[in-house]
């Protein structure tokens, strides 16, 4: 075949492509311009809800302004109160199977200040794995979520340097539907007890700070009698307002109290340590509806690229 018929041949391929395209709809398609986009990341204010369709339909497409998912149409309508479930034909994440879903109970709750997922990272994640980005979908009810940054040590009052959040095996990530109270995710720590104290958080940090008489043996007068017996009857993870602090303790235990015997005073002495995190990360939503269904869902994680790293039915 010469030249001239070569380009005469493939000049009649694309021909015949662009009479079909024509023929079938050209730009006038539906499907050139419908498709199915996440409102604005779950922030303040956000729902996180779907909008131009109903259902999911087929991969995650993050950029620009709007984010394109793209996963099977489960054909469920969630009014009907049937169970939900994750199709088969979902592709897999690279990831999968290295973070799951514990439980139910959270994702039940009937109040977005209460209702959470609890993931856990597996012990066949090889290097830390960054889950910022990933995003958490209900098959039932179309809602998703955005998992974005955290500040890894929260100081309050202070601006908070925030980040990628990574995990490790056996990490457990706390996932709260609501706004964080402190206006940010964060890394548990062994002073984050003590914000219990401040704010309201489901469910509540465990209580692994320091104890009183310990940090008054390290950071206060350790030979104070007087102090030491009232370092005692302090419950663990409790601030003492001044007005509480008894008039009758040395000038210097009433400092320590006051001063140490907070959150930030815990951080400041204890960061260093080589206990100070814990393996566990609250991270929040930020939503101001709820997200998943009270009595049956089908919830999946999915990566940056849409892949579903796992899922949780009831």
């Amino acid at each position: 075949m010469s030249k001239w018929e070569e380009v005469g041949f493939f000049a009649l391929i694309f021909a015949g492509i662009f009479l079909f395209w024509v023929l079938t709809g050209g730009p006038e398609r539906a499907t050139s311009s419908e498709g199915m986009f996440l409102k604005a990341p779950v922030e303040a204010g956000g729902t996180g809800q779907v909008y131009g369709g109903t259902a999911f339909q087929n991969g995650l497409n993050i950029g620009g302004t709007s984010t394109t998912i793209v996963l099977p149409n489960t054909g469920i309508n969630f009014g009907t109160g049937k169970k939900a479930t994750i199709p088969n034909n979902v592709p897999h994440s690279n990831f999968w199977d290295e973070l799951s879903f514990d439980g139910v109970s959270g994702a039940k709750n009937a109040s977005t200040s209460t209702e959470y997922l609890r993931l856990i990272a597996g012990n066949n994640i090889a290097s830390p794995l960054t889950i910022t980005g990933f995003v958490v979908g209900s098959f039932a009810s179309g809602n998703l979520a955005t998992i974005t940054t955290a500040a890894l040590l929260p100081i309050l009052g202070s601006p908070y340097s925030e980040s990628s959040i990574y995990v490790s095996p056996g990490d457990v990530i706390l996932l709260s539907t609501e706004i964080s109270p402190i206006k940010t995710s964060f890394r548990v720590n062994k002073c984050s007890g003590f914000l219990n104290q401040l704010y309201s958080f489901t469910p509540a940090i465990l209580k692994l700070c320091p104890t009183a008489s310990a940090l008054l043996t390290k950071f206060g007068p350790a030979n104070d009698t007087s102090c030491i017996a009232y370092a005692k009857t302090v419950p663990q993870c409790t601030a003492v307002a001044s007005s509480a602090v008894p008039i009758n303790l040395s000038s210097a235990c009433k400092t320590f109290v006051e001063q140490t015997l907070t959150y930030n005073g815990c951080v400041e002495s204890t960061q260093n340590d080589s206990d100070f995190y814990e393996n566990e990360y609250r991270v929040f939503l930020g939503s101001q509806n709820e997200l998943w269904g009270n009595s049956t869902d089908a919830i999946g994680l999915f990566d940056t690229k849409g892949g579903l790293v796992g899922g949780l039915t009831y």
